[in-house]
This record gives structure tokens, C-alpha cells and sequence, in this order.
């Protein structure tokens, strides 16, 4: 039988971390790949000229100069370029890492806000072992109660910064909601993860046996 590979897309906040490693406990999976890990592994081979857009958080990337002047509109589709290109290189290393899991049939959960939700789809690997594929979108419908995660994972990891989250708050729901946009429209499993951990969880898992 053909060991599943779980592509766990969602923003800045949301959860992806938490729920990669549950679903990795619950489903005996022992990989579990981080975008952020891939990132920063390219962030070490690289010189920031070759790839600046790299050296940042994704949901600064985007600002150009005079950002702040510049109208909502404009700023959002700035940001989303942005993200787009961080995520570019990032994603050819998670398919790098899902080419290896096919090739030696083993379990492997991906995860992070560089997984953009279908993306994967177009890849000759995806087409050839749709069967193994689960595709799955957290997000968190209410700005709020987002906005509290941060919060929280402050007081967990009082090394993050909270200030620099907060300021940046809208920009992380940008990229939310350009994420999530695209998982409905590509009839992703959508988990909204404001409910307690383990009913997303159990939601998933569901759909891993199916």
C-alpha cells in the first residue's frame, strides 16, 4: 500500500505547526517538513543578492518604498506578489522532499504558509499518485480570534515578537485570505481551526482513511 503524503497549507498564525505534529503523533508519520525549515536552509546557501526576497517574513516582502503612502488596494497586491515570490523557491525544495517520499513510499507531511493551496496539482508526481495526496487549508475565520493566537504563542515563546506580528496584522490577513480563497476554489478540505485542536484533527484523519 501507498504511504500518504499530507500538504497542510494556511497563513502566518493558524495553526499549521501544532496541527502537523498532532496529525504526525495520531497517524505514526515521522516526517513532518516545515516551508519555514526549508526556508531557512536556502536563507544559509544563499547570498541575500541572489535572492533577497528570501531574507525576510513573507508578509513583509512586498513592501516597496513609500509603502505606507500608497492606497489598501495597491499595498495588497504588493503584499501578494510578494508572498508569491518567497514562495517560488521554497516550494521547488518542498517538491524536492514530496519527489523523494513517492520515490521511497514513504508518509510525509508538509506544511506552511508557502504551500499554496493546488499548487501542487499541475506536478507530474501529483498527477501520477493523486491517490496519495490529502490536501488540506487551515484558517480562522475571525480576525480576532487570529489575532489572539499571536498573543498566546507570545506568552509560549516569549522569544517571538508580538509587536511585530500586531503591527503587521493585516498583512498576515492578506495572504489569509488570498490562501484561503484558493483552497475553496480548489475544493481543498478546509479545517477552520477556531474550534478546539481536536476536532480539526479528527477531520483530517477522517479523510486520510477515506
Amino acid at each position: 500500500m501507498a504511504n500518504r503524503i499530507i500538504l497542510l497549507s494556511g497563513a502566518t498564525g493558524v495553526g499549521t505547526s501544532s496541527f502537523s505534529f498532532e496529525l504526525a503523533k495520531l497517524l505514526h508519520i515521522p516526517t513532518v517538513i516545515g516551508t519555514d525549515a526549508v526556508r531557512e536552509v536556502l536563507r544559509s546557501t544563499l547570498q541575500p543578492e541572489i535572492n533577497p526576497a528570501l531574507m525576510t517574513s513573507t508578509y513583509l516582502v512586498g513592501q516597496t518604498e513609500h509603502y505606507e503612502s500608497k492606497s489598501e488596494e495597491t499595498k495588497k497586491a504588493e503584499i501578494i506578489r510578494g508572498y508569491k515570490m518567497q514562495s517560488h523557491p521554497i516550494s521547488v525544495g518542498v517538491e524536492g522532499v514530496i519527489k523523494r517520499a513517492v520515490k521511497e513510499n514513504v508518509p510525509l507531511i508538509a506544511e506552511g504558509v508557502h504551500i499554496i493551496p493546488g499548487k501542487f496539482r499541475d506536478s507530474d508526481r501529483y498527477i501520477e499518485n493523486q491517490g496519495r495526496f490529502l490536501e488540506c487549508h487551515l484558517f480562522i475565520e475571525d480576525p480576532e480570534l487570529h489575532k489572539q493566537r499571536f498573543i498566546k504563542r507570545s506568552i509560549d515563546a516569549p522569544k517571538r515578537s508580538l509587536d511585530h506580528y500586531l503591527s503587521n496584522f493585516q498583512e498576515i490577513r492578506w495572504i489569509h485570505d488570498y490562501l484561503t480563497d484558493k483552497a475553496r476554489a480548489k475544493n481543498i478540505l478546509l479545517v477552520e481551526n477556531s474550534l478546539p485542536l481536536e476536532e480539526g484533527v479528527k477531520r483530517i484523519i477522517k479523510e486520510y482513511y477515506s
